[in-house]
């Protein structure tokens, strides 16, 4: 049995950093990543996450589906701050077979339902054959964060690490972790999410990501007509005022913290 690292990569600055100090600390360890793709993602998130998997040498699964189906499917949409009951489906059991599969194992979720997991467990038909390091990027100040995913992770499938947060970086050195090797992740001045439209953005970002990214609006628009129920108790993304966004506002956003996050960076 030897060490394997796994590094989620969304695609954004935080996960991007952490996956290189990875690599600084471990020149020696095989590498792999998984960027998921929730369908509302920002088009350049893949080829940002593909940058730096091949930078760390990692080699990276895509994982494709679409939470706009989720929501149509249970008729459900949440409200801005709410935790996100899809998080678990479409991101932190695929991730959690993938890693099991990656270290040499197979394994199933048995039990419960992705609706109702409190009876719902990881089933390992092959135990992995080796030992995982799971590469998290939280930052300094996400301690609370980083003690429930080491609650919540798996110990079949090895030990959650966190570069950035060990190492006492915060976003601005994250950032210019990025820039000292050469990338450039912007999403218009925005943070990057992962599963895009995150049910935790804020009321500015919404109101930002309406002028950017029209084509995404009109997409959340579709369900939540289709459901009945918006995002925003404002009303529908796609009718809020537009705006010209401008970069110094960025660091004025006040986010709301829910309880998904799995490989969300």
């Amino acid at each position: 049995m030897g060490n394997v690292v796994l590094v989620g990569l969304s695609g954004g600055v935080d996960s991007s950093a952490a996956g290189l100090l990875a690599r600084e600390k471990w020149p020696d360890l095989p590498f792999f990543a998984i960027h998921q793709d929730l369908g509302w993602d920002d088009p350049a998130a893949e080829d940002d996450a593909r940058a730096v998997a091949e930078l760390i040498e990692a080699e990276i699964t895509v994982q494709r589906t679409d939470i706009g189906e989720v929501w149509l499917e249970r008729k459900y949409i949440p409200m801005a701050g709410m935790p996100c009951p899809a998080s678990r489906q479409l991101k932190a059991e695929p991730a959690m077979l993938w890693a099991a599969e990656t270290l040499g194992g197979s394994a199933r979720w048995e039990g419960g339902s992705v609706r109702n997991p409190k009876n719902r467990s990881l089933v390992f038909d092959k135990m992995p054959e080796d030992d995982g390091l799971y590469c998290i990027g939280f930052i300094a100040g996400e301690e609370g964060r980083a003690a429930r995913y080491r609650g919540s992770w798996p110990d079949e499938l090895g030990q959650p690490i966190f570069p950035l947060l060990a190492a006492g970086k915060n976003k601005d050195d994250a950032r210019a972790i990025v820039r000292r090797y050469g990338l450039s992740i912007d999403y218009g001045g925005l943070p990057r999410r992962s599963c895009q439209p995150c049910v935790h953005w804020s009321s500015k970002e919404r109101e930002i990501l309406r002028t950017i990214r029209p084509d995404h609006a009109e997409r959340v628009s579709a369900v939540e007509t289709e459901i009945g129920r918006t995002f925003d108790r404002r009303g529908p993304l796609i009718s809020l005022p537009e705006r010209s966004p401008f970069r110094g506002e960025q660091e004025s956003f006040v986010y709301v913290d829910g309880v998904c996050g799995a490989w969300c960076r």
